[in-house]
């Protein structure tokens, strides 16, 4: 039987394997220069844009669609990939924020991410009998 902290963390990972699944593909779409037609990012085909934005469309639409994949089979690396493309992107908007713009609202998104897995984390941890 699962119990009710094992159930939330599976649940969720689910949930964030959604959101990441999305991620992806607006990073596909970028790759293949669809998202300007689509009013994303920054209305640039992929070719224009800067080397750092290439750099970061390629590797996102990977490890996106890996965090995606990952957290819906609940697999240790499907979680390291979502926390490894949560931190960069909060790194990117927040202390490189003249390159890649400051996207307030995604920084906010990958922090709440983050803490809800850290707080189901625990829940979710075995108790020892004196608990």
């Amino acid at each position: 039987r699962v119990g009710t902290g094992e159930a939330g963390m599976n649940t969720y990972l689910r949930t964030l394997a959604v959101f990441y699944l999305y991620g992806a593909l607006v990073h596909l779409a970028d790759l293949l220069s669809l998202g300007h037609h689509l009013g994303q990012t920054h209305g640039l085909a992929f070719p224009e844009m800067s080397l750092p934005w290439q750099i970061g469309t390629v590797g996102f639409a990977a490890v996106d669609l890996v965090a995606a994949a990952g957290l819906w089979l609940r697999a240790s690396w499907g979680v390291m990939a979502f926390l490894a493309a949560a931190v960069a992107q909060i790194v990117m908007y927040t202390f490189y924020s003249a390159t890649f713009g400051n996207h307030r609202g995604l920084v906010g998104f990958h922090l709440a991410t983050i803490a809800i897995y850290g707080v189901l984390l625990i829940r979710a941890r075995p108790r020892s009998l004196g608990s």
